[in-house]
């Protein structure tokens, strides 16, 4: 029988074995280092959003204060914003007669007298209008009184309603109405009939 040396196949079976178990072991102590750093990594993203909500509840805890007052500021103000509008329009209607009288005031031809100026609004839906009562010694004062009313920035539809021939103190004289209608109030009505047909 042949005697044959396996001695050393066995050695080098034994450091390829070896060989393998460091590598197996190498790799799994790698593994478990990137997955403790991959833990780690978490953990702490974890315990920095906590602190971060803390952070924020408290903030929120501070200013639910302020949110509270800006919310009571906002409902008082929609409370106030109709009585604001109807001050504003109130304030630009009051405007609006002053320079209607300023012009009627600077603009009355020598021979005409105004012995009434009234306004009415028929429906919430109509502009407001304007009626004027005077006398004048002619015809042609009263189309000039028209003619002069029509200029006003504030008057509109101005129209010479009629004439009638009037005796006053032994003279005669010339009874004048006019008619019109303020500039911009009936849009304003427009936009209240908008506003009422929304709600």
């Amino acid at each position: 029988m042949p005697y044959v040396n396996l001695i050393e196949s066995n050695l080098i079976g034994k450091r390829a074995q070896a060989m393998q178990s460091r590598t197996s072991k190498l790799a799994l102590i790698g593994v478990s280092a990137l997955m403790f750093i991959g833990w780690g990594l978490v953990a702490g993203k974890t315990a920095m959003l906590g602190i971060k909500e803390k952070d924020l509840n408290a903030r929120i805890s501070k200013l639910r204060p302020l949110i509270k007052s800006i919310e009571e500021s906002k409902r008082l103000e929609a409370d106030l914003s109709p009585r604001l509008t109807t001050l504003k329009d109130a304030q630009d209607l009051t405007a609006k007669w002053g320079a209607i009288l300023d012009h009627i005031t600077r603009n009355t031809p020598e021979n005409a007298y105004y012995t009434a100026v009234r306004a009415s609004q028929a429906a919430p839906d109509k502009g407001i209008q304007i009626s004027i009562t005077g006398i004048c010694q002619a015809q042609t004062d009263a189309q000039e009184v028209v003619l002069r009313l029509q200029n006003a920035k504030d008057l509109e539809a101005v129209n010479l309603e009629g004439t009638a021939e009037k005796v006053l103190d032994k003279a005669y004289a010339i009874e004048f109405s006019i008619k019109g209608e303020i500039a911009g109030t009936a849009k304003k009505a427009e936009k209240v009939a908008d506003e009422g047909a929304k709600v």
